[in-house]
């Protein structure tokens, strides 16, 4: 199995495509006050949406990630992205 070393690196268009879709969202509150009883409850997902346009800071969160050892490989025609890491320490056997 080949692996390939990946870094994650979104491209700022695709993180403004994302923005301007947040900020366009049509978030009906005519719902609202029926919490979760109808589908996801109007004043949680109004509050997330400002949450991800105002405070979340994908930068942060993709040099946060980008500190492990990414790699990517084929597995069966399937590209699957995955972290290795070794323990720092060593866990001692269950059997005596």
């Amino acid at each position: 199995m080949k692996t390939e070393v990946f870094k994650i690196n979104i491209e700022q268009s695709v993180l403004d495509t994302i923005y301007s879709k947040l900020a366009n969202a049509n978030i009906s509150l005519s719902h609202a006050g029926f919490g979760w009883q109808i589908g996801t409850d109007a004043n949680y997902l109004k509050d997330l949406v400002d949450y991800w346009l105002t405070r979340y800071d994908w930068r942060k969160q993709e040099k946060d990630l980008n500190r492990f050892n990414h790699y990517t490989a084929k597995i069966q025609g399937h590209k699957v992205h995955f972290i290795y890491r070794k323990a720092k320490v060593q866990i001692q056997s269950l059997y005596y």
